[in-house]
């Protein structure tokens, strides 16, 4: 290219390794900035040449686009037969290999990871490296990287309640879950029972299932009480998401033995209270009944005595003791959660025998048999006997029949004496006697006489007739 500058800068050239002198730079290579003092080191004989070569510079700092937009060719008649070669150092920069991405009207654009050049060039000669922009410009294109959604809970684990030896499933419902994992903790003590699909404790009756790893459920069989309490559902998220739900445990009513009465034996006039107490959950109602199914009599003043079929509460005040109070108890403990129980309390009053004699005068026809009744109330159980006019005592044989019968606290007694005579008629005694005391009952029996005309029944052998003082005399 001789004479003037007649060429022109073109669309995309570079200049050929002939002309580049001694320090050119390569094409591919990484070109730093030409500072305005190496630049006026340099003799430019053509003003045409100083002319574009000031546009150039000033342009420098130009976008990208405005460079592409606005430089399209340059022209000039200045001949460039002797003019002198300009020289630009490119930077080294560790010799690291740049990447053109641009090139375009007599300017090469340049970039390095952290840099951005661009290189303008007169007649295929480089005269400056300009820097565009300090941030790296990709040469690929890749498009936006899509974030997976975070897992979230679609609904909350809930509370469960159940009674003992049944199984409780625990339900965790996730969305989104991606490549996290889902686990399941004892809340109280931050122990891991399941990690995903796996159970990592050592209790067998926990287990854990999931529905397409959505619906994550905990199972615990074979519910025992101490299970209670709550577990957490967690996501190992970078921020930990988790849930909780809690277990109750029903547990059925159980007597405390060492903190329930037993039986007992209280003096008639002493109070007495009769206590229970029961676990479970919910905590049991104690009630009271009778074993015998009669009413429960309670004193409510000094003298009077109220009967209730049912005393509710833990302790069973009785003030005041009467014998007729004295009964087998059955204290109650229920809750709701099957089966109920119960513990039976005896109570015993002492009190000294007393007798009741129904009948204290009888008269009977001789040749019939007698009988003779005697009423006894006492506890403990007595020992009881007849006797006759004060003296012998009567046993059981071919004269006389003894017989008893006894519940609770109530003794009926009686004697038969077979075919009166006159020799039998006198005094008779019942007599009771225990560790307490002694009680007697007296019974008189006189002969009636019959009068003649007076038909008797053959079939009527046996006679009592109750008669009074003067029939006696009689």
């Amino acid at each position: 290219m001789g004479g003037a500058l007649g060429g022109n800068i073109s669309r995309g050239r570079t200049a050929p390794d002939s002309l580049r002198g001694p320090h050119r730079p390569p094409p591919g290579g990484p070109p730093p900035l030409l500072s305005a003092p190496n630049m006026s080191r340099h003799r430019l004989r053509d003003s045409s040449i100083a002319r574009v070569l000031e546009e150039v510079l000033n342009k420098s700092d130009l976008e990208e686009s405005e460079v592409d937009d606005d430089v399209e060719e340059i022209r000039t008649d200045s001949s460039s037969e002797n003019e002198d070669e300009v020289e630009a150092n490119p930077p080294d920069d560790n010799n690291t290999e740049c990447d053109k991405f641009i090139a375009k009207s007599g300017r090469e654009y340049i970039t390095k990871p952290s840099r951005q050049y661009r290189r303008s060039w007169i007649s295929g000669r480089t005269v400056a490296y300009t820097r565009l922009s300090p941030v790296a410009v990709p040469d690929t294109w890749s498009p936006p990287r899509l974030v997976p959604p975070e897992p979230e809970f679609l609904a909350p684990v809930g509370n469960l309640t159940a009674p003992v030896g049944k199984e409780v499933i625990l339900s965790c419902v996730v969305d989104h879950l991606g490549k996290y994992k889902v686990g399941w903790l004892r809340s109280e003590d931050q122990t891991v029972l399941t990690m995903h699909d796996k159970v990592v404790t050592h209790n067998s009756r926990v287990g854990v299932s999931h529905d397409q790893l959505r619906t994550w459920r905990l199972h615990v069989r074979q519910l025992k009480e101490s299970d209670r309490g709550c577990y957490t559902c967690q996501i190992n998220t970078s921020v930990m998401k988790q849930q909780t739900g809690c277990i109750d445990v029903h547990v059925p009513p159980d007597i405390l033995i060492e903190e329930t009465s037993g039986d007992m034996a209280v003096t008639e006039g002493e109070n007495a209270t009769l206590r229970c107490r029961a676990s479970g959950r919910p905590t049991p109602r104690i009630s009271w009944r009778r074993e015998d199914g009669e009413h429960i009599m309670l004193r409510l003043g000094a003298r009077n005595l109220t009967q209730v079929e049912t005393y509710v509460g833990n302790d069973l005040h009785l003030w005041r003791l009467d014998r007729r109070q004295m009964a087998a108890y059955l204290c109650i403990a229920s809750n709701d959660v099957p089966p109920s129980v119960s513990r039976r309390i005896v109570l015993s009053v002492n009190f000294a025998p007393s007798v009741k004699v129904p009948n204290q005068l009888l008269g009977a026809p001789l040749g019939t048999d007698v009988q003779m009744e005697c009423y006894v109330e006492a506890f403990p159980n007595t020992i009881n006997y007849w006797v006759k006019n004060r003296g012998e005592m009567l046993l059981d044989g071919p004269k006389y029949v003894v017989r008893e019968s006894r519940v609770s606290y109530k003794v009926y007694m009686w004697l038969v004496v077979r075919r009166f005579s006159r020799s039998d008629v006198g005094t008779y005694n019942c007599v009771a006697t225990n560790s307490l005391g002694r009680g007697e009952g007296t019974l008189r029996l006189y002969e009636i006489k019959l009068h003649s005309g007076t038909v008797r029944d053959s079939t009527d052998n046996q006679l009592a007739v109750v008669g009074d003082e003067k029939a006696f005399r009689r």
